[in-house]
């Protein structure tokens, strides 16, 4: 989280909006609230449609900045286990006739990432926007510090896309990272085994137009493409979910936007969110089905806002 205090807008196809605030001060017992800028009805609820926090929050170089997130990645998760040999093997005995599934798994993995930072999936970047270039110097005009961020890590440089931000790798750009890795013996000391099998767990954080299940079945093709003779594959899928947006054209954000730059007397900033939530795209299908809500105190009808996030 880069932002300590942030307001939240949910936005669905028919209309419906709600927000809620995100702040680590709403742990606490005494977490006050208070309501501005009028409220709208989802299913018949009254609910808060801009809320601020009003209660202590701690010093932060960007922790005063007003934030909608109107962008959650999406995620698409499998496991992939490489078989070789039938058994486990000596390495003195067996080692270089046979095939190691470490080292297969271990090249399938060198070869997801060019030299700058990109991944290499066929497709994987379809769908993929960019900024509209006003949110790109929102980003740009924030307090944040690079340096400290990734000091704050143990880290002296950033990672991942050559020529990105720090804050836009993380709230605007698809990822592919390897969570965890399994093979041949992992006990103290050593022992010169050949694995019969090596297994790796992947994940990928998506944006935009990006769809999950082509990601998964181009990262299926891209290992068995890379299986050696004798080599085998099983792959073990562990949910997928599509990101979600607000459109940035958005009358009913435009509004919430200028709602929330009045309160806190400072340009609310439009944020993204690098984690993934994916019930909230449930959300989306269901009131996608659903008739235009009507919004604010005066029952305005705004019809057929488009997305949620």
């Amino acid at each position: 989280m880069l932002f300590r205090s942030t307001i939240v807008i949910f936005m669905s196809d028919n209309g419906g909006l709600a927000a809620h605030t995100r702040a680590e001060p709403l742990h606490t017992a005494n977490a006050p609230l208070r309501s501005g800028k009028g409220s709208g009805y989802e299913g018949g609820i009254r609910v808060p449609l801009i809320v601020k926090w009003s209660g202590k929050i701690e010093p932060n170089t960007v922790s005063h900045t007003p934030a909608i997130t109107v962008m959650l990645r999406g995620l698409a998760q499998e496991e992939v286990i490489i078989r070789g040999p039938s058994h486990d093997l000596h390495s003195g005995m067996f080692g270089g006739p046979v095939p190691n599934p470490i080292h297969i798994l271990g090249k399938i993995i060198g070869d997801l990432h060019d030299d700058a930072g990109q991944v290499t999936l066929p497709g994987f970047y379809d769908g993929v926007p960019e900024l509209p270039e006003a949110v790109a110097e929102q980003w740009r005009k924030l307090e944040f510090n690079e340096g400290e961020f990734l000091s704050s890590l143990g880290l002296t440089c950033a990672a991942g896309e050559t020529g990105r931000s720090v804050i836009e790798k993380i709230w605007a750009r698809p990822t592919c990272d390897v969570n965890g890795i399994v093979g041949g013996y992992t006990g103290r000391g050593a022992k010169t085994v050949l694995p019969a099998q090596a297994s790796a767990k992947f994940s990928f954080r998506l944006v935009g137009a990006q769809d999950a299940k082509s990601v998964l079945e181009s990262f299926r093709n891209f290992v068995r493409a890379r299986l050696p003779a004798d080599a085998q594959v099983e792959f073990l899928n562990h949910g997928a979910s599509n990101a979600l947006q607000l459109p940035f054209g958005s009358e009913a954000l435009s509004r919430a936007q200028r709602a929330l730059t009045e309160e806190w007397d400072k340009e609310a900033v439009l944020a993204g969110c690098g984690g993934s939530i994916p019930i909230v795209g449930a959300f989306k299908r269901d009131l996608e089905d659903r008739k235009s809500t009507r919004l604010n105190s005066s029952h305005t009808d705004i019809s057929r806002m488009p997305s949620s996030a």
